[in-house]
This record gives structure tokens, C-alpha cells and sequence, in this order.
């Protein structure tokens, strides 16, 4: 808890927060733009195979269990594509501040005290996406989730 208090007093490591949880949600950006442009040739792909099996010809059980296993795959594609666009948007409202770290943190110590412990456990999580503690160096590396300290600014300011 230490840790998170003294990002949110140290000027500098707020501004690293935010670069680093910038680069985090761009790379997460730009693996759902680059699932969506498959996604979208998938689609295009499956919807050939719909019309190739739809036309001309009458349909054998065969082709009919080849037609419906496709229609398959397009609506779990469509639904996917749904979701990825969802997701997009929600990665969009993730983006924060130097401003909205600081205050969030600066407020943390009041917010913290007022909690019972399973609001506590809840706080740590959202905020936290690793910690790894080197028993060699003796040293501890908080990774925090790119948009959690974005959700407890709107949580506090809610």
C-alpha cells in the first residue's frame, strides 16, 4: 500500500503511470483493431462459402450439414465482432490523466481507511494487474492495470 501512496506523492511517477498505462492501452488498441481486420476477412471469407453452397444446386444432407456449419461459424464471427467493437470502446474510455492519477491517489490514504476488507481485496485488484517480489534483489514491482486507477477516479469522484 506503501507503493501506491508514494506514486501518487512523487510527481514523476505519476507521469510514468500514465505513459506506461498509455502504451499499454495502445498496444491492447491495436490488437483489437488488428483482430476486428481479421475478423472481418473471416466473415467475408465464410460468407462466400454461404452463397457458393446456397446456389444452383439442390440440396443433398450433405451440403445442408456444410450450409449450417458455416452459417455457424458467421454468427459466432458476427457476435465476436461485437464484442471486439465493445471492447474498443471501452479500451478508449480506459485513457487517463496525469490529473486523474494524482488526485485518485492523493485521496487513496481517505478511501483506504473508510473501507471494510473485502472493499479493500476489491480496491487492490482493480488496481493491481502483478506483483512480483525478487527475493535476491530483495525488490518488489507493482504493475498496475492500465485503466484501474481510471475506474477508481470515477468510483471516487461517482
Amino acid at each position: 500500500m506503501e507503493r501506491i501512496r508514494e506514486i501518487g506523492r512523487d510527481p514523476e511517477l505519476v507521469a510514468e503511470v500514465v505513459r506506461q498505462a498509455a502504451t499499454q492501452l495502445d498496444q491492447h488498441w491495436q490488437a483489437l483493431e488488428a483482430e476486428q481486420r481479421q475478423l472481418g476477412k473471416d466473415l467475408k471469407r465464410e460468407r462466400a462459402s454461404v452463397r457458393r453452397l446456397s446456389v444452383g444446386r439442390p440440396r443433398s444432407g450433405d451440403v445442408s450439414a456444410r450450409l449450417a456449419e458455416v452459417q455457424q461459424r458467421v454468427k459466432a464471427i458476427e457476435g465476436r465482432l461485437v464484442t471486439v467493437a465493445r471492447d474498443l470502446d471501452a479500451t478508449k474510455r480506459q485513457a487517463i490523466d496525469e490529473r486523474q492519477v494524482a488526485e485518485a491517489l492523493s485521496t487513496f490514504d481517505c478511501v483506504w481507511d473508510a473501507l471494510i476488507p473485502t472493499e479493500r481485496s476489491r480496491i487492490l485488484e482493480l488496481l493491481t494487474e502483478r506483483i512480483t517480489y525478487d527475493g535476491r534483489t530483495q525488490t518488489l514491482e507493482l504493475a498496475l492495470r492500465p485503466g484501474g486507477i481510471g475506474r477508481l477516479h470515477e468510483l471516487q469522484t461517482a
